[in-house]
This record gives structure tokens, sequence and C-alpha cells, in this order.
């Protein structure tokens, strides 16, 4: 049986959660502790509430940085809401559904949807979303109803597992993210999850699609997305260690990060 799903809160409104937002619709509860973020969708009247969103919500999107998501939890609990069986789920590309157990503690159901997407310009990927694919990790019941939920507007998403999402995330990154990118890294790192070679080819296809529109159609900084530019030093750390015994790739990977650190003044980067 398909959960009720209808009423859907985004906690995080950067690239990720104005993506989540222009899918769902004008209907969706936003909340950002930068409220200047919220007020550019929303009237001046609406409550930049996280209480309120997680009372009206069934499904909660959580599209923070990866280094924000404990916060949110944290934040989520001390509300000492009600939330038995409400759906939260997570966009990080890394971090699997199990940074979610405090919640899930509490009742709520849990999981990790990521779009394999360069993110840049928002219009143009809901215009193309049919190049793209979402993953997801999560439990049978809960990633049936988001699948269906997605489908609806013409999204694929296919099952990930959790041992291979570290993997999984590294690879877009080599075939995404500018100041690392490299084609041949990305493809040789993907296929070590594991996935279906088609789903694999549409993944890799479809980033460097965003990457040739970034580059013609936007360029510059603000064509950059990915770990290394929001300065998520965590996944990045997380990237190294399990490339540790891979020389020439992990060596690579941390001379180009440190480049863009300097290049671009990533303050959170300095201790690579």
């Amino acid at each position: 049986m398909s959960m009720n799903l209808n009423n859907i809160g985004i906690i995080g409104f950067g690239r990720a959660g104005n993506l989540i937002y222009n899918i769902f619709g004008k209907k969706t509860r936003l909340y950002d502790s930068k409220v200047r973020r919220v007020l550019q969708v929303k009237p001046k009247s609406y409550k930049n509430d996280l209480s309120i969103l997680v009372q009206r919500s069934d499904l909660i999107f959580i599209s923070t940085p990866d280094d924000k998501i404990k916060g949110v939890i944290k934040k989520i609990i001390n509300l000492n809401l009600k939330i038995k069986g409400k759906l939260f789920l997570h966009l990080s590309g890394v971090l699997d559904s199990s940074v979610l157990m405090p919640l899930y503690k509490l009742g709520a159901l849990i999981g990790a949807v990521h779009p394999a997407i360069s993110i840049v310009d928002v219009k143009w990927v809901i215009e193309n979303k049919d190049n793209f694919i979402w993953t997801i990790e999560s439990e049978k019941k809960e990633r049936t109803s988001v699948q269906k939920l997605f489908n609806k507007k013409g999204i694929k998403i296919f099952p990930i597992e959790k041992d291979v999402k570290l993997i999984y995330h590294l690879g877009c990154v080599f075939l995404s993210n500018l100041p690392v990118f490299n084609p041949v890294y990305g493809g040789v790192i993907l296929r070590e999850t594991g996935l279906p070679e088609p789903i694999i080819k549409k993944i890799s296809t479809g980033l460097l699609t965003c990457l040739e529109h970034n580059l013609i159609h936007i360029g510059g900084h603000k064509s950059i997305t990915g770990p290394i530019i929001r300065g998520d030093i965590r996944t990045i750390e997380m990237h190294l260690e399990y490339l540790k015994d891979r020389k020439e790739i992990h060596d690579w990977y941390l001379t180009k990060c440190r480049e863009a650190s300097r290049k671009y003044n990533i303050k959170k980067l300095k201790s690579l």
C-alpha cells in the first residue's frame, strides 16, 4: 500500500532544495536558516518556521550540505513533535540513510535520495529531466512510494545499496565537478558500485550533458558544483579514505582539491 506523501516540506533551500521545490510545486513548505533564500519564492507573509513545516508535512526533504544534516536532526528532535510515520529523506550523495537513525528511533521513516545531476540551471534540468537518473536508498515500502511520487513527475529513481553510496558519489564527482573533472576515473569508479551498465551509462551521460550546458550557458565560478565548492570537508575526506590504496587517483584528487581551495579561497579546505 502506498504511503500518503501529499504534503511536502523542504529543509534547506540551496540548489538541490530549489530543484525539489520546482518539481513538486508552490504548495511545498520551505525552511532555511537564511530566510532571504525562502523569500525569493515565498511572499513576505510566509512563516519560515521549522516546527510548522514538520507538523504539516508527510514527506520532508533535508537538502542541506552534508555537514549540516546532523544539526538539522538535532533541531527537529528538540522540537518535541510527533513524527511517527513521517518520511524524512536527505539528499546527500555520499551519506546513507543511517545518519537519520535518531529520527527513526522516534518513529519516523527514513531514506536517502540523490539526483545524479550537476544542479546549476534548475529550469534547464527540469526541461531535460528524461536525461537524468536519481537514486534512492531506503526500505522497500518507502522506496516504492517515493518512486511512484517521482514517476508522476516523469523522473526515474533507481535503487542503490548503502554500501556503495560512497563509491557512487565519488564517481559522480569525477564526472561533473570541474575542479576534479576526470571522465576516465569517473567511469572506473562508477563501475565499482555494481550498478547495471545501462544505469551507469545514463548517470555518466547525464552528468556530462550537465557539465557541457553549465560551461556554455553559465560559465565561471557559478558553473561549479559538488563537495569542493561547498567546502564539504568530511565528504572529501571520505572520498580520500576510499582511495588511500590507489595512489595515482588519490594523489591526483588531493592535488586538485588543494588547487581549487587556493583558486576559489575555500577556507574549509585549508586543512587538506
